[in-house]
């Protein structure tokens, strides 16, 4: 029997092992009369144990299997000397692995090499495996990088009883992990059927930075949709149809990735009309521009909740508020300035109030009108408020501005509705550098297909199972 063999027979007879131990427990428990929740607490701790341990030893050992192969290898004794033996430690959802593995010296340059390190992809230093940085990355999506911490560390190792946990996950690790993911560009795909008008939303929110020249950064905002309707079991709620969102700590930035969404989801020749709508925000307005085309008109449209809030900061009575709402889709700029100076008159404690609300209508009088002109709805505030103040703004704390944009990212992809834990390892590249040519024997693998027998034992501690039904 060669030494795989010897292998899986060790890793058979350790599980076997814990097996009948669990089963010898319960029995134990059973011959004293013991009863109530903590036989089954106690037996599930038990065979918790025994698998996170098998799960360990086995990919214990094919790692160090592999680190032998190339060790052998008669091509490597071309390039490589045996420079020394390290161990090292990674935390995996199993618990902390550890494992030995051989460092190398070049013939030639001198410069060190792991060929376990460089085969498998570990990180150099790092001491979570990509399974685990997977998790974190995934729980940032929906939540603090403190929250995403303590759930991931709930789930490695033991998962049942309350013994303590292999590890604790905190804030800065967290962090660190999310500062060096590089997640692809998340692909949407060409839609079925491309509509002749397309809407934007577009707002901003201010994120507090520390250890920035600046004190806060404003997080451009936008989402792209086709239109609304209503949801499914709601009467009175709407959902965007095709929605997508975008976000950047740049307006420049931010418009690059609205145009290269409209042109990889759409057939860009077959848009007609592109309403982007917002609060008047200058930099929403330039970006309504950026959008136009040949054959396609970009317009800006205000957004009614703002616009209507302005009215009513006003006049502050409903029959005027509606009053001047007629007059400004009457397009009668002389009734509303009226009324403006009636209630100047009225009320000269609110004076700077009245004026600069006044001249908010006055600078997007176009664009309020085409809102109630095309019965436009923007649905902004709660878009922004789901998007990116729930998670970035919601609680006190600042981040570094890299920090920021790859929250932003992975935040992004969680919206859009993709598998973020994918999309973080499918960042990895799996291609096997090596560094020389030949035959390696992976035949650990192969315990998965050879129907092998062993010898385990007596019989009598093998077959407990039919022990234990037969009484």
């Amino acid at each position: 029997m060669d030494i795989i063999s010897h292998k899986h027979q060790d890793l058979a007879t350790f599980f076997i092992g814990s097996i009948i131990s669990t089963y010898s427990n319960a029995r134990a428990r059973s011959k004293e009369g013991v009863t109530g929740p903590t036989n089954y607490l106690a037996m599930t701790q038990r065979v918790d144990n025994a698998t996170n341990n098998l799960a360990l030893s086995v990919i214990r050992k094919i790692i160090e299997d592999v680190d032998m192969s190339f060790r052998n290898n008669p091509e490597r004794l071309k390039k490589y000397h045996v420079k020394s033996f390290h161990k090292r430690t990674l935390m995996t959802i199993f618990g902390p692995l550890t494992f030995s593995r051989t460092f190398y010296a070049d013939k030639h340059t001198k410069q060190s090499y792991s060929y376990t390190d460089d085969f498998f992809g570990f990180e150099k230093y790092g001491r979570f495996d990509m399974d685990v940085k997977s998790l974190l990355i995934e729980a940032c999506s929906d939540m603090s990088m403190a929250a995403a911490g303590r759930k991931v560390s709930g789930m490695i190792g033991q998962r049942t009883g309350s013994g303590a946990k292999d590890t604790n996950i905190s804030r800065q690790t967290v962090r660190t992990i999310v500062r060096r993911s590089m997640l692809p560009p998340l692909r949407c795909g060409r839609k079925g059927s491309t509509p002749e008008t397309l809407f934007v939303m577009m707002d901003e929110k201010f994120v507090p930075l520390q250890r920035e020249p600046q004190k806060r950064a404003m997080v451009h905002h936008a989402v792209i949709f086709e239109g609304m309707e209503p949801a499914q079991g709601h009467t009175k709620r709407n959902m965007l149809i095709n929605r997508h969102a975008v976000a950047s700590t740049s307006q420049d930035s931010l418009n690059d990735k609205v145009s290269d969404y409209i042109c990889e989801a759409y057939d860009a020749g077959r848009i007609r009309e592109i309403y982007v709508m917002g609060d008047g925000a200058g930099w929403i307005k330039a970006s309504a521009k950026e959008y136009a085309a040949e054959g396609c008109l970009a317009r800006f449209a205000l957004d009614k909740y703002h616009f209507m809030n302005a009215l009513r900061l006003i006049f502050l009575d409903k029959g005027k508020e509606k009053e001047a709402l007629d007059a400004i889709l009457a397009n009668d700029r002389g009734a509303f300035e009226s009324m403006c100076g009636r209630v100047l008159l009225e009320r000269p404690d609110r004076s700077e109030t009245i004026a600069d609300k006044a001249r908010y209508i006055r600078n997007n009088w176009a664009a309020a009108r085409l809102s109630y002109r095309k019965n436009l709805r923007c649905c902004m505030e709660g878009q922004i408020s789901h998007n990116i103040a729930s998670l970035l703004a919601s609680r006190p704390g600042a981040y570094s501005l890299k920090t920021l944009k790859s929250l932003l990212k992975i935040r992004m992809a969680f919206r859009n509705g993709a598998d973020v834990k994918k999309l973080y390892l499918d960042s990895f590249s799996y291609s096997s550098r090596r560094a020389c040519e030949g035959n390696y024997d992976f035949s650990v693998f192969d315990v998965f297909d050879r129907k092998e027998t062993y010898t385990l034992g007596e019989a009598s501690k093998i077959s407990f199972l039919n022990d234990w039904y037969s009484q």
